[in-house]
């Protein structure tokens, strides 16, 4: 019987998001880009934004993957990397483009210039989609500069990343980066997603999420209804103002878990601070390692997940520019360990003890 799940969302208490929930009732709007929803837009930007951005609320991080797409990508296929949630394919579909698949870093998990480079040379795709790989702030700089010269847009799926402070990114109209609200994320809101995007785009992608729809503005070719509610607006709010301690919380764990085995300070691409820790990937020695650390851990009451299992190059819907065999093989190895929001030392010493020991 397990005993502590994968995923323990903590979610703001209704009694810290009523007093929004009843603006939305005594103002009799629930949607279309509504009061509560601009707010959030506006303290999210001032908290997370860069100069010259605009922040846009989602239905879901997915839709503001589409939306970006929509309005940034006029032809031609979507290059996504193989190391990631099926989410990022999705929303390629759901824009209406095909997405081709791409090989990552064996150091970073993530796609590098060079891995651009090599994929620009057979073709010219519409849009590049990058990801950072559990939300893990990734340096793409140097990727971003060679779409830029290649005049190609770029969408960077952050979906797990929001919470902490955000890599700067050019002020340019082709870069945008999505975040998720998902149950699942450390800025928990039960659904919902936001786009920071240059300012210039924000008309654009208010159009895409809304049928295409935006009045005295003709930018958007077609849309879809991807809106935030202003309920999930109204929790969102609330989770704002908890974001600094659910981080802290998550980051315990880590430092935690890194404390108790050194082949995760070894594997792991970034430091403590540099995530907001929905959860922590370990990666294991092989596929078979990987399966009885899952094994293991579920006899001692923790559940493990393995992310991201296959990988999209192995999915039969999906093309690709070349073989991608480190995607493939982190995808065999990757184990992803639980992390709470919570302050309970004998909670967390349960799941990081049990795993930790399991780790090589």
């Amino acid at each position: 019987m397990v005993r502590h799940r994968f995923v323990d969302p903590v979610m703001p208490p209704p009694s810290a998001y009523a007093a929004f929930l009843q603006e939305a009732y005594d103002g009799r709007i629930f949607s279309n880009f509504g009061p509560l929803s601009r707010r959030f837009e506006e303290r999210l930007c001032s908290r997370f934004g860069h100069r010259d951005e605009r922040c846009v609320a989602a239905a879901s991080a997915t839709a503001g993957l589409s939306a970006a797409l929509i309005v940034s990508c006029k032809a031609g296929d979507v290059l996504v990397p193989a190391f990631t949630f099926p989410a990022s394919a999705g929303a390629v579909f759901a824009a209406n483009l095909t997405p081709r698949v791409i090989d990552v870093d064996p150091r970073t998990w993530a796609v590098t210039r060079d891995i651009l480079e090599q994929a620009f040379a057979s073709e010219r795709p519409g849009a590049v989609m990058l990801v950072a790989p559990f939300g893990m702030a990734t340096d793409f700089s140097d990727a971003i500069a060679f779409c830029r010269e290649q005049g190609c847009p770029v969408i960077i799926d952050n979906a797990a990343g929001l919470g902490i402070a955000r890599k700067p990114l050019p002020a340019h109209p082709g870069v945008f980066e999505v975040f998720s609200l998902h149950a699942t994320k450390t800025f928990c809101a039960g659904e919902g997603g936001v786009v920071f995007a240059h300012a210039d785009r924000e008309t654009d992608l208010r159009a895409a999420l809304n049928f295409g729809l935006q009045r005295g503005h003709e930018g958007a070719r077609w849309g879809f209804n991807g809106k935030m509610s202003e309920f999930h607006a109204a929790v969102a709010l609330a989770q704002l103002d908890r974001i600094d301690e659910a981080v802290a919380h998550r980051q315990a764990y880590a430092t935690e878990y890194l404390a108790r085995s050194r082949r995760l300070r070894q594997t792991l691409p970034c430091g403590v601070a540099d995530a907001p820790w929905q959860c922590i990937p370990y990666l294991a020695l092989d596929e078979g390692d990987a399966d009885r650390i899952e094994a293991e851990a579920a006899r001692g009451g923790v559940e493990i997940r393995r992310y991201y299992r296959p990988s999209l190059s192995q999915w039969p819907a999906l093309s690709q520019t070349a073989i991608c065999p480190v995607a493939e093989d982190l995808s065999r190895r990757m184990c992803a360990l639980p992390v709470r929001a919570s302050d309970d030392p004998v909670v967390r010493d349960e799941i990081v003890g049990t795993v930790a020991g399991l780790l090589n």
